[in-house]
């Protein structure tokens, strides 16, 4: 159950304090009466950049925790490795370009973020449990 605990916190203090900016984006919408989609609250990339700093913080545990499970790691870590690289290159081509599509900006950052979720908790899981 320890590691269940941890992974929640990590969810919790990590992953939920990140996306208050959204959060907000979302409350200020709605308190300002206009009609708005998730799409359009995510349609700037942040999400992106959430999911990078997810990842790289998952990659810093990975790093110090030992030699055990190496093929597991290096797998944990190249996923959140490529979320680092696909969210950074994606998030620069959308605010360098003044015209995007905010419905693909939306589902690319859906898909990166919740890849970045799987890779990064599984990283905290097995730095945690390789550190025992």
């Amino acid at each position: 159950m320890h590691l269940f605990y941890k992974l929640l916190r990590w969810f919790f203090f990590s992953v939920v304090i990140a996306l208050v900016p959204i959060f907000c984006t979302f409350l200020f919408l709605a308190g300002d009466g206009k009609n708005f989609s998730l799409a359009e609250a995510l349609a700037h990339g942040e999400l992106l950049l959430i999911a990078v700093a997810i990842a790289s913080d998952a990659i810093g545990d990975l790093i110090g925790s030992g030699k055990e499970k190496t093929g597991l790691k290096i797998s944990c870590g190249a996923g959140c490795l490529l979320s680092v690289l696909c969210g950074s290159a994606y998030f620069g081509h959308v605010t360098s370009e003044p015209k995007v599509d905010a419905n693909f900006v939306y589902w690319y950052s859906l898909w990166v973020f919740f890849g970045t979720l799987i890779a990064s908790g599984s990283c905290k899981l097995l730095a945690e449990e390789t550190r025992r």
